[in-house]
């Protein structure tokens, strides 16, 4: 799997709204703690009991945030989702651990190109 030294972090090549592929570091996906889906938070999930480090990114819409620290105890099990450009209500599963998202990274992510694999 690739790494990308500068974010320190594992990353897996995707393709974004613009058609490039770049190669996105570990992440979690981002709920919302409000109706207008502008306060984002990191949904990692479902606990277990294995000790594990969770990914340092929190994936806002197309932006990467830094995850910053584990809420200890949720507000509540209610968060919005932004789908398709919509913010609808939906119920976070209680044993998911919840972050606070931190500053957006403005690295630029390492690009690349999708290339057809010939047969031998």
């Amino acid at each position: 799997m690739p790494f990308d030294s500068e974010l320190d972090s594992l990353c897996a090549f995707e393709s974004g709204s613009d058609g490039r592929y770049r190669c996105m570091p570990s992440h979690m996906s981002a709920s919302f703690t409000d109706a207008a889906c502008v306060e984002p938070i990191g949904v990692d999930g479902p606990s277990s009991s294995c000790p594990r480090v969770p990914p340092k990114y929190i994936l806002v819409g197309e932006h990467l945030r830094v995850r910053g620290e584990k809420w200890a105890t949720p507000p509540s099990e209610l968060f919005h989702l932004l789908l398709d450009g919509s913010c609808v209500r939906a119920t976070v599963a209680p044993d998911v651990d919840r972050y606070a998202a931190g500053p957006e990274i403005t690295t630029e992510l390492v690009e690349g190109r999708k290339v057809q694999s010939r047969s031998p």
